[in-house]
């Protein structure tokens, strides 16, 4: 990913370089070959590895509490879930910035992607791979 495409999706502190994830092992920078002028960033293996540690974390704190609800109660929770999230996306346009169902990842299935025939991030991710 381009740093120039990365710092027009943000805003505000979330703008400042990414120097301190260089810092710490999670991103590389390097200078494009195709354009002298353009910084690429690319996920470090560590750095994919601190997302995957999170994601596991995430998931098996996240399983015993469902397990415990039980079917009935999950879904309705779900029914329930998905009712806010379409009422959010009634309120949202697809420029505002990233997408509310898959935050920093593109995802195939994205709900926005559904809702409103487009997804802001797909494009600004296509053309940087």
């Amino acid at each position: 990913m381009r740093v120039g495409s990365l710092s027009r999706g943000l805003t505000g502190v979330e703008q400042q370089e990414p120097r301190p994830l260089e810092e710490f092992g999670l991103v590389v920078r390097e200078t494009s070959s195709e354009d002298r002028r353009a910084i690429l960033l690319s996920v470090s293996p560590e750095g994919r590895q601190l997302v995957d540690d999170f994601e596991r974390l995430k998931a098996s704190q996240l399983a015993p509490v469902i397990e415990e609800l039980g079917d009935e109660r999950t879904e309705a929770f779900c029914d329930l879930l998905r009712e806010v999230c379409l009422g959010l996306l009634e309120r949202t346009t697809v420029a505002e910035g990233p997408c509310m169902r898959c935050a920093g990842y593109y995802r195939p299935d994205c709900a926005v992607e559904e809702h409103h025939g487009e997804c802001a991030l797909k494009p600004r991710r296509g053309a940087e791979a």
